[in-house]
């Protein structure tokens, strides 16, 4: 089974290591615990499901999504 970082640099030809974010900023304030920034990206994708025909601002979810994924690869 191929493992999320081994996926993303097959995907984009890169090979370097991504570096590991340790702060968000979010509507609630900055986060520093890895647990609060997975709830903020959980509740932000949630919203976006929730409301569907709300304006989703694309480059906004990409980013956090970019995110999400260095999250896990810092485990």
């Amino acid at each position: 089974m191929k493992t999320v970082e081994k996926i993303i640099k097959d995907n984009t030809g890169k090979t370097q290591s991504f570096n590991t974010i340790t702060t968000i900023n979010s509507e609630a304030g900055q986060k520093t615990d890895s647990k609060e920034m997975a709830k903020v990206f959980h509740n932000f994708f949630i919203q976006i499901t929730e409301n569907p025909r709300k304006h989703i601002n694309v480059y906004k979810s990409l980013q956090l999504l970019k995110k999400i994924i260095l999250i896990k690869l810092q485990r």
